[in-house]
Parts: structure tokens; C-alpha cells; sequence
């Protein structure tokens, strides 16, 4: 297959696949392989029936749609090699054009943002010190309050373009939040939102603005976290996940709240 890179912006490499007559005939050839083991037909024992029986008995979409799927797993992970990309999420099918022999996909891979961190401890230190002075003048700054400090100057010093993706998975995630929390209360989403009078197009940039803070903020603690070589230890591990009932399945989740939490510290003692 052909990969051809078309551009890679704001953290999102957008590719072109390129798979010609033959490869498209072989991979359909491998794919109804594959489906004939999983169909029975009349006079044949399962998986037993010669192809040609098998795909005249199948959907023609069916199959059509499961060769693309292959394809594409073979393109992504040819993708991801050749042009040796950091994929933070599963890539997304923005075109897909097999009305000809040669068949064209167009995609877009989600990248992990780069970027510095550049005099982040210097200004954090200034935002902090602020802070303790105003403090000592009369007006209390408590940990809430230094900690937005810190945050706002980690978010306005480092500059970072999350991939529309990430961003649009988390707004997915809060408009069904918003969707479960409306229900609870006997609401329909419409009726809430006219309560507080707002349109569905003014919720959707308040969370696509919060979920884009969100995830530079995520990005940027774990990097303070590389930054000042912090670690978890496995005692640390245990010992929460025994007092928390955390499943081994959540362990690499619980060991990233851990490390966010030291990394959190550690700009408060800067």
C-alpha cells in the first residue's frame, strides 16, 4: 500500500492510503478466508464449503466492509512505522472512495503533542511568592488558591495544540454526563437548557474550551512529573490500591493519579 502524508497540524498527521486492484483482491481473498470458518452452509460442514460457495451465499457488502477494515488495520500499522508516528488515540476515517479498483481512505492520526517546558519552575516560583504575600497582607491564599496559581501559569507559559479528537471525546463524554444528570432529575436536555438559558451550540464551546484546558493541563503535569523524575513505587501501589480496593485491571490508572498527585505537590513546594 501506498502511505502518502498530507499534513500533520495541530497534533493531527492526516494520511492518504493508496491500496491498488491487486492488493484489494488479495486481502478479500484473505478475508473471505476468514468468514468462510465462521459460516455454515446447507450440505457442508462448518468452514467446509468451497470460497466460491461461501461468497456467493455472503452479502457483497459484508464482505466489502470487513476487506476495508482489514486494509486499513494494515495501513494504520503501516503508517505508524514508516512515518513513525507518536499516535495518542485510535486514528479516524475522514474519507473513503472504493467505488474504484484502486481503492482510497483518507485519515486522521491523533499525535502526542510537542512541546517545552521551558522557565516553568522560575515563573511558578514568582506566581507562588505573589501568592504568599498577598497572604501575609490579610488576604488569605489557601492550597486551592496557590494551586490555580501554578496551573494558570503552567497553561499560559507553555504553549500546546491538543488533537481535535481528544478534545471531541471528552465533550462527548460531558454532553452524556449532561444527558444521565438531566434524566435523574426527570428533565429533558432542551428544558434544562432553557432553564439556564443557554442553546446546545453555547454548551458545546464551554466544553469543547474546558476539555481542551483539561487535557493540556493532564499533558502538562506529567510532563513536570518526567521533568523532576518522579516515580511511584510499587509499595505506594499496593499500599493504595489495597486501602482503596482498586482491581488490578485499574493498577496503571491508579499509578498515574499517584504520579499526578506527587507532580501536584512538587509545584507547590517550588
Amino acid at each position: 500500500m501506498e502511505i502518502k502524508l498530507l499534513k500533520t497540524e495541530k497534533s493531527t498527521a492526516s494520511i492518504e492510503v493508496l491500496a491498488s486492484a491487486k492488493e484489494v483482491a488479495a486481502e478479500e481473498a484473505h478475508t473471505l478466508a476468514h468468514m468462510a470458518e465462521e459460516t455454515t452452509i446447507k450440505g457442508f460442514r462448518k468452514g467446509k464449503a468451497p470460497l466460491n460457495v461461501v461468497k456467493n451465499s455472503l452479502d457483497p457488502e459484508k464482505l466489502k466492509q470487513r476487506t476495508v477494515s482489514h486494509l486499513l488495520g494494515h495501513a494504520i500499522d503501516q503508517a505508524v512505522k514508516d512515518l513513525n508516528l507518536k499516535v495518542i488515540a485510535n486514528p479516524r476515517l475522514t474519507k473513503e472512495n472504493t467505488s474504484q479498483a484502486d481503492w482510497v481512505f483518507s485519515l486522521e492520526f491523533p499525535l502526542y503533542p510537542e512541546f517545552t517546558l521551558g522557565e516553568y519552575q522560575t515563573k511558578i516560583k514568582v506566581a507562588l511568592k505573589k501568592a504568599n504575600l498577598a497572604e501575609q497582607a490579610g488576604r488569605p491564599e489557601n492550597d486551592d488558591k496557590k494551586l490555580k496559581a501554578a496551573f494558570d501559569t503552567l497553561l499560559d507559559t507553555v504553549k500546546m495544540d491538543i488533537p481535535q479528537a481528544l478534545i471531541d471525546e471528552e465533550v462527548n463524554r460531558s454532553l452524556s454526563r449532561l444527558v444521565s444528570q438531566t434524566e435523574s432529575l426527570n428533565l429533558s436536555v432542551p428544558d434544562y437548557l432553557k432553564s439556564i438559558k443557554k442553546t446546545p451550540e453555547q454548551i458545546r464551546e464551554e466544553y469543547q474550551k474546558t476539555a481542551a484546558e483539561s487535557l493540556r493541563l493532564d499533558f502538562l503535569i506529567f510532563a513536570v512529573a518526567r521533568d523532576l523524575k518522579l516515580t511511584v513505587s510499587e509499595d505506594e501501589i499496593k499500599s493504595f490500591q489495597s486501602a482503596a480496593q482498586v482491581k488490578d485491571a485499574d493498577r496503571p490508572y491508579l499509578e498515574s493519579v499517584l504520579l499526578k498527585r506527587k507532580a501536584v505537590d512538587s509545584l507547590l513546594k517550588l
